[in-house]
């Protein structure tokens, strides 16, 4: 799926390790993530996981994104572009903080971030024509 890694320092053959991701949304968010405890990782697995469960359900996922395995570590790496998951983490961690109107604010951002990465994987850059999604 991605053709965005936003770290390429740290990314392996598979994509951007889960720690990362969960670093950056978090350091995005303005919480220190070097200064987050073990739950709030587990609780981004879990956020992450949810992330999954979106793709798989979204209209333009592909045959590949049906298959996509959940997070059982923060080392692992999923074929997800980097910009979604940061975007969701972002998201589903504002509406988990009560952040209302922040969270509302993440929330378009990180479904504007999917819809357009899975559109490009699916489409490219062609213009929106109407088709029936199977």
């Amino acid at each position: 799926m991605s053709d965005t890694r936003l770290h390429p320092q740290s990314e392996t053959d598979d994509g951007t390790p889960l720690a990362n991701l969960i670093s950056s949304a978090l350091r995005r968010y303005g919480d220190g993530a070097g200064t987050v405890g073990g739950n709030t990782i587990l609780m981004m697995v879990e956020f992450a996981n949810e992330i999954i469960d979106d793709i798989r359900m979204h209209p333009y996922a592909s045959d590949d994104d049906m298959v996509l395995a959940y997070y059982k570590h923060p080392s692992e790496t999923r074929d997800i572009d980097d910009a979604v998951m940061i975007a969701g983490l972002m998201a589903k961690y504002a509406v988990q903080q009560v952040d209302a109107g922040r969270g509302d604010y993440l929330l378009r951002s990180y479904f504007h971030a999917m819809n357009q990465s899975l559109w490009r994987r699916k489409n490219g850059n062609a213009p929106i024509e109407l088709n029936v999604i199977r």
